[in-house]
Protein backbone atom coordinates (compact mmCIF):
# COMPACT_ATOMS: atom_id res chain seq x y z
CA UNK A 1 0.00 0.00 0.00
CA UNK A 2 1.22 3.31 -0.65
CA UNK A 3 1.58 6.22 1.11
CA UNK A 4 -1.05 7.84 -0.79
CA UNK A 5 -3.32 5.42 -0.02
CA UNK A 6 -2.96 5.44 3.82
CA UNK A 7 -2.41 9.35 4.97
CA UNK A 8 -0.72 8.01 8.24
CA UNK A 9 2.37 6.50 6.17
CA UNK A 10 2.49 9.81 4.05
CA UNK A 11 6.49 10.61 4.65
CA UNK A 12 5.68 14.47 4.49
CA UNK A 13 3.44 14.68 7.46
CA UNK A 14 5.66 15.83 10.54
CA UNK A 15 6.01 14.52 13.87
CA UNK A 16 3.86 16.37 15.46
CA UNK A 17 1.02 15.68 13.22
CA UNK A 18 1.75 11.73 13.67
CA UNK A 19 2.01 11.95 17.77
CA UNK A 20 -1.39 14.38 17.50
CA UNK A 21 -3.95 13.27 20.19
CA UNK A 22 -1.88 11.50 21.96
CA UNK A 23 -1.67 11.81 25.55
CA UNK A 24 3.07 11.58 26.01
CA UNK A 25 4.11 13.12 28.87
CA UNK A 26 7.33 15.73 27.97
CA UNK A 27 9.89 17.08 29.27
CA UNK A 28 9.15 20.71 29.50
CA UNK A 29 9.97 22.79 26.05
CA UNK A 30 8.51 19.80 24.21
CA UNK A 31 10.68 17.27 24.07
CA UNK A 32 8.48 14.16 24.37
CA UNK A 33 10.00 12.23 27.25
CA UNK A 34 9.67 8.61 25.59
CA UNK A 35 11.85 9.22 22.96
CA UNK A 36 14.68 11.66 25.17
CA UNK A 37 14.32 9.62 28.62
CA UNK A 38 16.89 6.57 28.03
CA UNK A 39 20.54 7.16 29.45
CA UNK A 40 21.87 5.00 26.55
CA UNK A 41 20.90 7.85 24.69
CA UNK A 42 23.31 10.12 26.09
CA UNK A 43 26.77 7.40 27.20
CA UNK A 44 29.73 8.89 26.37
CA UNK A 45 28.51 12.18 24.93
CA UNK A 46 30.93 14.72 25.90
CA UNK A 47 33.77 13.10 24.61
CA UNK A 48 31.99 11.95 21.83
CA UNK A 49 31.19 15.52 21.14
CA UNK A 50 34.84 17.09 21.75
CA UNK A 51 36.30 14.45 19.02
CA UNK A 52 33.45 14.87 16.65
CA UNK A 53 34.46 18.47 16.31
CA UNK A 54 38.01 17.91 16.19
CA UNK A 55 37.10 15.81 13.22
CA UNK A 56 35.09 18.54 11.90
CA UNK A 57 37.28 20.97 12.32
CA UNK A 58 39.73 19.04 10.12
CA UNK A 59 37.56 18.95 7.73
CA UNK A 60 36.67 22.71 7.54
CA UNK A 61 40.30 23.19 7.73
CA UNK A 62 41.12 21.22 4.19
CA UNK A 63 37.55 23.43 3.36
CA UNK A 64 39.56 26.67 4.20
CA UNK A 65 42.27 25.72 2.19
CA UNK A 66 40.67 25.04 -0.57
CA UNK A 67 38.46 28.13 -0.33
CA UNK A 68 41.16 30.12 -0.08
CA UNK A 69 43.05 28.47 -3.49
CA UNK A 70 39.37 29.04 -5.36
CA UNK A 71 39.13 32.81 -3.76
CA UNK A 72 43.03 33.63 -4.55
CA UNK A 73 42.42 32.01 -8.75
CA UNK A 74 39.34 34.00 -8.53
CA UNK A 75 40.55 36.74 -7.71
CA UNK A 76 43.10 36.96 -10.25
CA UNK A 77 40.95 36.25 -12.95
CA UNK A 78 38.91 39.16 -11.86
CA UNK A 79 41.86 41.88 -10.77
CA UNK A 80 40.48 41.34 -7.45
CA UNK A 81 36.79 42.32 -8.03
CA UNK A 82 35.77 38.92 -6.44
CA UNK A 83 37.98 39.09 -3.41
CA UNK A 84 35.44 40.41 -1.10
CA UNK A 85 32.66 37.64 -2.11
CA UNK A 86 35.45 34.79 -1.65
CA UNK A 87 36.14 35.89 2.09
CA UNK A 88 32.92 36.27 3.20
CA UNK A 89 31.63 32.79 1.54
CA UNK A 90 35.19 31.48 3.70
CA UNK A 91 34.14 33.36 6.82
CA UNK A 92 30.57 31.94 6.61
CA UNK A 93 31.71 28.25 5.88
CA UNK A 94 31.67 27.19 9.41
CA UNK A 95 27.84 28.55 9.58
CA UNK A 96 27.13 26.43 6.51
CA UNK A 97 29.15 23.48 6.69
CA UNK A 98 27.87 22.71 10.52
CA UNK A 99 24.29 24.55 10.21
CA UNK A 100 23.69 22.43 6.67
CA UNK A 101 24.61 19.12 7.79
CA UNK A 102 23.02 19.58 10.95
CA UNK A 103 19.29 20.54 9.53
CA UNK A 104 19.04 17.94 6.44
CA UNK A 105 21.03 15.35 7.35
CA UNK A 106 20.74 15.87 11.83
CA UNK A 107 25.05 15.00 12.00
CA UNK A 108 28.11 16.80 10.56
CA UNK A 109 30.94 14.01 9.04
CA UNK A 110 32.47 14.34 12.35
CA UNK A 111 29.25 13.58 14.54
CA UNK A 112 28.33 10.27 12.17
CA UNK A 113 31.97 9.30 12.67
CA UNK A 114 31.01 9.43 16.68
CA UNK A 115 27.68 8.03 16.34
CA UNK A 116 25.90 11.56 17.44
CA UNK A 117 23.23 12.99 16.17
CA UNK A 118 21.09 16.12 16.47
CA UNK A 119 17.28 16.25 17.46
CA UNK A 120 14.30 18.61 17.83
CA UNK A 121 11.91 18.40 20.63
CA UNK A 122 9.44 15.75 18.67
CA UNK A 123 12.35 13.81 17.91
CA UNK A 124 12.38 14.91 13.87
CA UNK A 125 15.53 16.43 12.87
CA UNK A 126 16.10 20.19 13.85
CA UNK A 127 14.99 22.78 11.51
CA UNK A 128 17.19 24.80 9.37
CA UNK A 129 16.60 28.06 11.86
CA UNK A 130 17.63 25.69 14.75
CA UNK A 131 20.48 24.67 13.36
CA UNK A 132 21.45 28.12 12.15
CA UNK A 133 20.80 29.29 15.65
CA UNK A 134 22.85 26.46 17.21
CA UNK A 135 25.98 27.06 15.07
CA UNK A 136 25.94 30.75 15.81
CA UNK A 137 25.76 31.05 19.46
CA UNK A 138 28.37 28.21 19.14
CA UNK A 139 30.62 30.77 17.13
CA UNK A 140 30.31 33.55 18.68
CA UNK A 141 30.13 32.44 22.35
CA UNK A 142 32.92 29.82 21.91
CA UNK A 143 35.83 31.69 20.98
CA UNK A 144 35.76 34.77 23.47
CA UNK A 145 35.23 32.58 26.25
CA UNK A 146 37.93 30.46 25.24
CA UNK A 147 35.65 27.41 25.47
CA UNK A 148 34.51 27.96 29.01
CA UNK A 149 30.92 28.18 28.06
CA UNK A 150 31.38 24.47 27.26
CA UNK A 151 31.46 23.04 30.44
CA UNK A 152 27.60 23.48 30.86
CA UNK A 153 27.97 20.36 29.69
CA UNK A 154 29.73 18.41 32.30
CA UNK A 155 26.59 19.40 34.84
CA UNK A 156 23.83 17.96 33.22
CA UNK A 157 22.74 14.68 32.62
CA UNK A 158 22.70 14.68 28.93
CA UNK A 159 25.98 16.50 27.90
CA UNK A 160 23.91 20.03 27.34
CA UNK A 161 25.73 23.13 25.87
CA UNK A 162 24.04 26.56 25.92
CA UNK A 163 23.98 26.58 22.49
CA UNK A 164 21.96 23.53 22.50
CA UNK A 165 19.41 25.11 25.45
CA UNK A 166 19.18 28.18 23.35
CA UNK A 167 18.31 26.32 19.92
CA UNK A 168 15.81 23.70 21.21
CA UNK A 169 18.11 20.80 19.64
CA UNK A 170 19.22 17.97 21.61
CA UNK A 171 22.27 15.70 20.67
CA UNK A 172 22.09 12.14 20.98
CA UNK A 173 23.75 9.08 20.29
CA UNK A 174 22.28 7.57 16.89
CA UNK A 175 22.63 3.76 16.94
CA UNK A 176 20.35 4.17 20.02
CA UNK A 177 17.97 6.92 18.91
CA UNK A 178 17.19 4.84 15.85
CA UNK A 179 16.37 1.70 18.49
CA UNK A 180 14.08 3.74 20.25
CA UNK A 181 12.38 4.44 17.31
CA UNK A 182 11.93 1.39 15.61
CA UNK A 183 10.22 -0.06 19.05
Amino acid sequence: MAYRDDPRRDPRRSTDELLAGLKLPHLGKGFVSFLFDDALLYEGIVGRRIFAYLVDLAILGLLTVAGYVVVFVFGLLSFGLLLPIGFLGIALLPLAYHSLFLAYWGASPGMAMFDLEGRAPDGSLPTLLQAVVRTALFLVSVPPTGGLVLLVALFNERGRTMHDFFSGVLLVRSAHFASKIRR
